[in-house]
């Protein structure tokens, strides 16, 4: 098991060169928490030694709010390239999943200023799959997520949200969002509280 301590140690180590050469990351199962997120989120902004990363594995892990909420700062940076993202199992709560969702749809985050700028005719942000699956996310997240998909700025074909309980109108609006997505493939929504009175009219 890696922990923080050897996640620390791996970046520490890793020299520019190495670390432009990678494309995908696997830390799964490592007992690794907000710290190790954090570090791996400063590593995959602009100029970080991560910064040309496509794929990062860390389901799982321990990661907490405050790891999902690191993570989500990354996925905003200009510099991240990230295609897909695991964080099934990982703990990250309900602050993690909010901020991620915002992240996702180039929407403004609730910490941010007020912004002048629109979104209308932008190009889609890079991360195409995400996994969320069992993190504990609720009724915000999944109406913060459900923003996203609707946004023009989301190119995600891929969301699993299974085994989070976003309830029957958090887990609706996620499911009615799709209507919006000009990119979305795969849903997945196993116990999460949708129920069959859901009615969708999704259009491709």
């Amino acid at each position: 098991m890696l922990s923080d301590t050897g996640v620390a140690s791996l970046l520490h180590t890793l020299s520019p060169e190495v670390g432009a050469t990678l494309d995908a990351l696997g830390l799964a199962n490592n007992g690794l928490g907000a710290p190790s997120a954090a570090a791996l989120a400063n590593a995959l902004g602009e100029g970080g030694k991560l910064s040309g990363l496509l794929e990062l594995k860390l389901g799982g892990n321990n990661l907490g709010d405050g790891g999902g909420v690191a993570l989500a700062r990354a996925l905003r940076s200009p510099g991240c390239k990230l295609h897909t993202l695991h964080l099934g199992f990982s703990e990250v709560g309900e602050a993690g999943g909010v901020a991620i969702a915002e992240a996702i749809g180039g929407l403004q985050s609730t910490d941010d200023a007020p912004a002048a700028s629109s979104d209308e005719g932008a190009a889609w942000l890079p991360l195409r799959s995400l996994q969320l699956q069992s993190n504990e996310l609720g009724t915000n997240a999944a109406a913060a997520l459900a923003q996203a998909l609707r946004s023009p700025r989301c190119g995600l074909t891929s969301l699993w949200l299974g085994g989070n309980t976003l309830g029957a109108s958090g887990a609706a609006a996620v499911a009615d969002a799709l209507c919006c997505s000009r990119s979305m493939r795969q849903l997945r929504l196993e116990n999460t509280g949708l129920d069959d009175r859901l009615d969708l009219d999704i259009k491709y």
